[in-house]
């Protein structure tokens, strides 16, 4: 079969737009891959998620979500990496939200009011109020699991 330099051309560009198509959209796979390995390996956005409670001293100053609480309040510090980075901490989306903590056959619900900058992710700094209903403030660090519920 015989092609003029005019079809070569066509077939040419026509293959190399497949190619490029194709390389685009294998680029896009291999993005929307890394993202969910990314989730997974982080524990992906949806819970329930695993981690440390501790407890810190609420009245300190204002929290980073812009409240003044105290250490009777059922209140916790959402560790950084779920905390998220926010030009105005104010504006968290976990700000105000609620968590359910479970630890052995107790647990606890808190609203969301602070972000803890040391905690890793999947845990939660708490009011000793909110500690103490889970354990002895002398356990000073549990494993728990929690899960966002409604307030």
């Amino acid at each position: 079969m015989k092609f003029t330099n005019t079809e070569k051309s066509s077939l040419f560009g026509y293959l190399s737009t497949l190619s490029v198509l194709s390389l685009l959209v294998s680029g896009a796979v291999v993005e929307v891959n890394n993202a969910n390995a990314l989730l997974r390996r982080e524990g992906s956005d949806k819970g329930p998620f695993q981690g440390d409670a501790t407890f810190y001293n609420v009245e300190m100053g204002v929290t980073s979500c812009g409240f003044k609480k105290t250490n009777k309040d059922y209140v916790g510090a959402m560790n950084a990496p779920q905390y998220g980075e926010h030009d105005n901490p104010n504006n968290a989306e976990v700000c105000n939200k609620c968590v359910l903590i479970k630890h052995n056959d107790k647990s606890v619900k808190v609203t969301i009011v602070d972000k803890c900058p040391e905690c890793e992710f999947g845990s939660i700094d708490l009011s000793p109020a909110a500690f103490k209903e889970l354990a002895p403030e002398s356990a000073g660090r549990i494993k728990m699991e929690w899960d966002y519920v409604k307030c």
